[in-house]
């Protein structure tokens, strides 16, 4: 690999889904407060979305 000859990734590739991920998360927190039981339902959803996907990783590479 030669310095200059690779284009340097676009930071959307890197921090997309890690930004996506955290949003996702502080809009159930701020459903289960705000929204009472119609946000306790999207809570669980968008809070438990990261270690939905650590899993889903996990899996892919386990099983690979």
């Amino acid at each position: 690999m030669k310095a200059g000859t690779d284009r340097p990734q676009r930071w959307t590739h890197v921090f997309g889904a890690p930004i996506v991920a955290a949003v996702l998360t502080m809009g159930g927190l701020l459903a289960a407060l705000l929204l009472g039981d119609v946000g306790r339902y999207f809570s669980w959803l968008t809070v438990a979305s990261p270690a939905a996907i650590v899993a889903w990783a996990w899996l892919r590479l386990r099983f690979r």
